[in-house]
């Protein structure tokens, strides 16, 4: 009996509800495991306003990823920006200010171009794919945004328990993966061509 639009990013929050990036409705949405949707953010109307429930905007909610205390962080693809989203459904903007532009800088100093990929380190650091940019961000919780790696078109992102940084390298049909020490990504799988 609900619907959503172009549904792109998923994560967990703790109670074990999945909790949608809804891309195309421009908010998100929590799915119980019985099946029942409600919005947690967002208006339905694409715009860049913090606020709480459907009182905030955002454009193109792309992927999102969940801490340990309940709290969402979301990657606003054409909002270029970052934001954090509360358990109660408080939304603010963590990094980036609009501007599609790759400078980097704290809060609202730094810019974003296409965020894409998002995932959060055991050691509570947040690593985006900067699509447009063919960069990858490195972002505090505090907002601070750095660029740990460069040249590579990164889409999806994930990290593992030893907080080694995975990324697909989506044009060039690869997986990669790095850590925070060394920064250079070492070919985890593919070849270039596509294929199965």
């Amino acid at each position: 009996a609900s619907s959503i639009n172009n549904p792109s990013g998923i994560t967990r929050d703790p109670a074990g509800n999945l909790v949608i990036c809804d891309r195309d409705n421009h908010r998100i949405v929590t799915i119980t495991p019985a099946g029942v949707t409600a919005v947690l953010a967002g208006s339905g109307i694409a715009g860049f306003t913090n606020g709480t429930g459907t009182a905030a905007q955002f454009n193109q909610p792309y992927s999102i990823v969940a801490d340990a205390s309940g709290n969402f962080y979301v990657t606003d693809r054409m909002n270029n920006a970052v934001r954090k989203i509360t358990a109660a459904g408080v939304v603010s903007t963590l990094a980036g200010n609009g501007t599609g532009a790759s400078v980097d800088g704290t809060g609202n100093a730094a810019s974003f171009a296409e965020p894409l990929g998002i995932t959060l380190t055991n050691s509570g650091n947040l690593y985006v794919a900067d699509y447009a940019t063919q960069r990858i961000r490195k972002v505090t919780l505090a907002g601070v945004v750095t660029t740990p790696v460069t040249g590579y078109m990164a889409f999806g992102m994930a990290s593992d328990a030893s907080n080694v940084i995975y990324f697909t390298n989506y044009f060039q049909n690869r997986i990669f993966k790095f850590t925070k020490g060394s920064n250079t990504p070492v070919l985890v799988a593919g070849d270039t061509s596509p294929g199965n």
